[in-house]
C-alpha cells in the first residue's frame, strides 16, 4: 500500500480521569512523552445533504472519507491559516489530502464567510456537494512513545 497511509487505531477510555490516564501512559513500558505543545484545534465538518460521511462512519464502512476545515488557536471564530482536509480511510489505514485556504486566512467566521468557504470547497472538490454540518473545538495533548511508533 502507498507509504502516505498510516495505521490508525483509537481507543475509548471509560471511568478514568485525564490526569490518571496521562500518568499511566508516561509511566508505561512505552515511555510516552510530549511530542508537541498542547493546542486548541478547531474544525468545521462538511458532509453531503444525506450525511454520507457520518453514516459510513457509524455503519463501519471500511472505505470512507471525511471532509473538514481545520485551524488552530483559542479563538474558534478566527480562521487562522485554515486548511481543508480530505481524510481517506481504508480499514485501519488513513491518508489526508490538504488544500490551503489562503483567501480565508485570519478571517472572522461569520455566515457570509462560511457561505464563501463552502463555495470554495465545492470548487476544490467538485461533485461532492458538501455543506457545513458541525463545528468542534478542543484542546489536544500530543504524546509519542519512546520508540516513536505510537502517538
Amino acid at each position: 500500500m502507498n507509504n502516505d497511509f498510516r495505521y490508525e487505531k483509537k481507543w475509548v477510555f471509560k471511568n478514568i480521569d485525564k490526569e490518571t490516564l496521562l500518568s499511566n501512559l508516561i509511566n508505561s513500558k512505552l515511555f510516552f512523552r510530549e511530542k508537541f505543545n498542547s493546542r486548541t484545534i478547531n474544525s468545521i465538518y462538511f458532509d453531503t445533504i444525506d450525511l454520507k460521511s457520518a453514516a459510513d462512519n457509524l455503519d463501519g464502512v471500511s472505505e470512507r472519507e471525511k471532509f473538514r476545515v481545520r485551524w488552530y488557536g483559542k479563538n474558534s471564530n478566527l480562521l487562522v491559516s485554515p486548511v481543508l482536509e480530505n481524510k481517506v480511510k481504508i480499514n485501519f489505514q488513513g491518508r489526508k489530502f490538504f488544500y490551503k485556504l489562503d483567501d480565508f486566512k485570519n478571517k472572522i467566521l461569520n455566515q457570509n464567510n462560511l457561505l464563501n468557504l463552502t463555495k470554495i470547497i465545492n470548487k476544490l472538490l467538485p461533485f461532492k456537494n458538501l455543506y457545513p454540518v458541525s463545528m468542534i473545538s478542543y484542546k489536544r495533548i500530543y504524546l509519542i512513545s519512546a520508540n516513536n511508533g505510537i502517538r
